[in-house]
């Protein structure tokens, strides 16, 4: 059987979505990068904020410590205990913030909300997009509705400290 290459053709094929992963390749390498995270325990020497984020329903656990600087993000490191989509989540978070204002931030809040988001029914991202933009691989996490808390679990986190 050929493989199928997008979640939108997966759902026209049932048998083929029995077997098709939810872990792609981007959320793979974004959940196994140490750039910006911290060993469990460990904390930065200084910081502006602690955002902690959990997810009651499967005990995924984020913390966030945030520096800013001139309303903008100068640093950011987390510590992160979950399944592979909250940690490649706040992998892509801590990448994509750093240099952000919060203005930023929240639009590209709404921008993770919308794509993940099971009632959008736009296009899924094209390779090329994803080579430029690998957060939009969250976009997939709108085909399993029930792993969406693990995805959003460290945006809403991060903007519950810096709400509009």
């Amino acid at each position: 059987m050929k493989p199928l290459k997008t979640p939108r053709e997966q759902r026209k094929n049932p048998e083929a979505l029995m077997s098709a992963s939810l872990y792609t390749k981007q959320l793979i390498e974004a959940s196994r990068k140490t750039t910006y995270r911290l060993p469990e325990g460990e904390r930065p020497p200084a910081f502006d904020y602690e955002i902690e984020g959990i997810n009651p329903v499967c005990g995924d656990r984020v913390l966030f410590f945030v520096t800013m600087d001139d309303g903008c993000v100068a640093d950011i490191r987390y510590e992160v205990n979950g399944c592979l989509m909250s940690q490649a989540s706040a992998s892509f978070l801590a990448a994509f913030a750093r240099g952000k204002s919060v203005a930023q931030l929240r639009k590209l809040y709404a921008e993770i909300s919308r794509i993940t988001d099971a009632q959008n029914t736009g296009p899924d991202p094209s390779p090329e997009e994803l080579a430029t933009t690998p957060w939009l691989a969250l976009a997939q996490i709108r085909d399993y509705p029930a792993r969406r808390k693990c995805v959003m679990m460290a945006w809403d986190a991060l903007m519950k400290q810096f709400p509009a």
